[in-house]
């Protein structure tokens, strides 16, 4: 009976030290995680060239072999054709990115083809694009690419990302299957220059490849490159792939980005409430001190999706620094706007000293 007074009081305190902490650092702040949407096309055009709507231009080999609308969907062909070129096309971004900013793409893609011909095993078909560069190639980043499957299998391919122009891309372990609807998730972060791709995610947390600034080429740095547009390419020698899209979605946020198709948790939404604010507090202390008793209360929430802030696959206590980070500035970089290191080290020594206690009791 002693131990689980004591476990009760170690719980309640912290849950009340959190709340009361945050409460006074927060209470008149708007903590809310804001979504931009940028760009945002389901494609409901007449058949025929996509140039001419909803922005789109074209940016290199115009009219010749144009990016194509058919039912409702852009179609994209790398078919290798000696000495023809095939256009891409071009949508610029709402806003241009910042420093401290990451700037997410999301479609619906169907890969009818593998790049498996003229000697050709990749292609890369959609991209952010630097103001300056819109007709070349070197601030390209966040290059989502189809390549052979890891494992022979006529009806596989996979998936990869790339920045640097001219190198191999990171590629996906996993194989995927042709003919099947996937959705694509990428991002550029402005300030590390990294870039990320997912496939068919539920949250952030969900499994994903990373190229890291300069991991490909040292002498050139990704970071900085301030994204204002969207590309769809195509290409003339690389391997006769091709893709249908769909549901296209440019946003400040990943959880914008995805988009619909299945449930959607946002990261430090604890509350499952649809906004990241002071709610969301008391529920996460319950997520760190009493999983099962969160389980309960919020039956169906991915306590992962929403409690990994610093998406290590665990929710524990290094996840309290940055949730503190994503309560006050709507963003895991955000740390200028964090209050003042003593109040936030108050905040987490305190949690941590009584996760300590309780540890000591049992």
């Amino acid at each position: 009976m002693r131990l689980n007074v004591f476990t009760y009081f170690s719980n309640s305190l912290r849950i009340a030290c959190l709340a009361a902490l945050c409460g006074a650092l927060f209470g008149q702040l708007s903590q809310q995680a804001s979504a931009v949407e940028l760009l945002n096309d389901t494609f409901t055009y007449p058949d025929g060239n996509l140039v001419g709507n909803g922005g789109w231009t074209a940016v290199s080999g115009a009219g010749e072999t144009p990016v194509q609308v058919q039912t409702g969907q852009v179609f994209l062909t790398q078919f290798n054709f000696p000495n023809i070129s095939e256009e891409d096309v071009s949508n610029p971004l709402s806003e241009t990115q910042t420093a401290g900013q990451t700037f997410y793409y999301g479609f619906d893609v169907v890969v009818n083809q593998l790049p498996d011909l003229g000697g050709v095993s990749q292609s890369y078909f959609a991209h952010f694009v630097a103001p300056g560069d819109v007709g070349g190639s070197l601030n390209f980043v966040a290059r989502t690419f189809v390549g052979s499957p890891n494992v022979t299998d006529p009806t596989k391919f996979t998936f990869g990302l790339r920045t640097e122009n001219g190198s191999s891309p990171v590629k996906f372990t996993e194989d995927y299957t042709l003919g099947t609807t996937y959705r694509v998730v990428a991002a550029y972060d402005f300030d590390s220059g990294d870039s990320t791709l997912w496939i068919d995610p539920t949250s952030m947390a969900s499994s994903s490849i990373t190229e890291a600034n300069m991991s490909i080429d040292v002498a050139v740095d990704n970071s900085g490159f301030a994204i204002n547009a969207f590309n769809f390419r195509q290409g003339g020698s690389s391997g006769d792939t091709t893709q249908t899209i769909d549901n296209l979605i440019v946003a400040t946020t990943f959880e914008e980005a995805l988009g619909g198709g299945g449930p959607m948790f946002t990261l430090g939404d604890t509350n499952n409430d649809g906004t990241v604010d002071t709610l969301d507090i008391d529920p996460f202390v319950l997520l760190l001190t009493d999983p099962a008793g969160y389980a309960a209360a919020f039956p169906g929430v991915d306590s992962l999706a929403v409690g990994d802030i610093n998406m290590d696959t665990v929710v524990d206590t290094l996840d309290i620094d940055p949730f503190v980070a994503l309560l006050t500035s709507g963003s895991l970089t955000g740390a200028g706007s964090v209050p003042e290191p003593s109040s936030v080290a108050l905040v987490v020594l305190a949690t941590v000293a009584l996760v300590g206690f309780r540890r000591r009791v049992s």
